[in-house]
């Protein structure tokens, strides 16, 4: 639908910018693209925020694109033969779009995400059969584990995954680890050197 709002703009010679309008009569232009004499740039804006830029040099940066980057928590103690919920720092290192709560990613729209593990694990124990590393999302859970044993209790270990995962818009997505079969105590830690990153790439 075509209104007064929707068309081409030139702004004055001094601002040398140039405004693409689209709307119809009830969005007042909250939707256009902006050119920047001074920086060479385009803007991409969408109700009213800047949803895309194209630097000069062709370099696109998407600052509504939803991504998280969290650090963990210490974690003492974790039981066994039970999935334990990992714990993260309520002070984000950077949560873009605010979609991450209570240790939990919910995507804001259907899409396929990207997502990094690394667990920093201390005191295991090799007498259980197995540590397991979880990625939980309501279309999919991912899995990977390994054997502890050998001649001694390791002091440390890294656990990584990387998921690309599918996501319905309000879909959660937690991180789990569990300790199987008997170790004679659940002496192991989740130290608060973990991160856990992702974000949306299509």
């Amino acid at each position: 639908e075509n209104d007064d709002h929707a068309g081409l703009q030139f702004l004055s010679p001094n601002d040398k910018n140039s405004i693409i309008y689209f709307g119809d009569v009830d969005d007042n232009d909250i939707g256009y693209i902006n050119y920047v004499h001074s920086s060479n740039s385009m803007n991409f804006i969408t109700n009213t925020n800047i949803a895309m830029t194209i630097a000069s040099d062709g370099a696109v940066t998407a600052p509504l694109q939803p991504a998280f980057q969290v650090i963990g928590t210490a974690q003492n103690d974790f039981a066994e033969n039970s999935a334990v919920t990992v714990a993260w720092d309520d002070t984000d290192r950077f949560d873009q779009g605010s979609n991450f709560l209570n240790d939990a990613f919910t995507a804001p729209v259907t899409g396929k995400y990207q997502f990094n593990i690394k667990l920093y694990v201390k005191n295991l124990e090799s007498a259980y059969n197995y540590y397991e590393l979880s990625f939980l999302t309501h279309n999919k859970n991912y899995y990977s584990i390994f054997d502890p044993g050998g001649s001694g209790d390791p002091a440390y270990w890294t656990l990584q995954d990387s998921v690309l995962a599918d996501m319905d818009a309000g879909d959660t997505a937690v991180v789990k680890i569990s300790a199987g079969g008997t170790g004679g105590g659940a002496g192991h830690d989740i130290d608060a050197h973990s991160i856990w990153s992702g974000f949306l790439v299509c």
